[in-house]
């Protein structure tokens, strides 16, 4: 039994995931944590490093407030492609193909109320830089650290 809404997409990004074998999705517990995160800061700016198919840009972005912004980062331009035709008319939402060690390199000066990292870049590479990306008061959330199979 859920005790809680499944954000826009969610059954088609599910979906879309398994058809590409992707098992990498955000699990349900750290949606809500993600969609808890930044309904708590209003005009959030919102940093995902490693899209992947979507899951959790699809828990951020029912989250994030009309007027917030959220980049989302991810080097596989066939996954990119994959959450970018969920969310393509969401223009709250910036898409970038490229590696999240690279574009965090560019973007030093950057600074946002929440980063979700969910690829090595940002938890196991280039932390200090991640780090100082966050506001103060802000929220900076990875996933994947206990062993799994996927």
């Amino acid at each position: 039994m859920t005790y809680t809404t499944l954000p826009k997409h969610y059954k088609a990004i599910q979906q879309k995931s398994r058809d590409l074998n992707f098992s990498q999705i955000s699990e349900d517990e750290v949606g809500v944590l993600l969609r808890l995160l930044v309904s708590s800061k209003p005009f959030a700016t919102v940093l995902i490093l490693g899209t992947g198919t979507g899951m959790g840009l699809a828990w951020l972005a029912e989250g994030l407030h009309p007027e917030g912004n959220l980049v989302t980062v991810e080097k596989d331009k066939k996954l990119l492609q994959v959450a970018h035709s969920f969310f393509e008319e969401d223009d709250r939402i910036e898409f970038i193909n490229l590696d999240a060690s690279e574009w965090i390199e560019n973007n030093k000066e950057a600074r946002f109320d929440l980063i979700f990292a969910d690829t090595w870049a940002g938890k196991f590479t280039d932390l200090d830089a991640v780090l100082e990306m966050v506001k103060p008061n802000g929220f900076y959330l990875i996933d994947d650290l206990n062993y799994q199979a996927h």
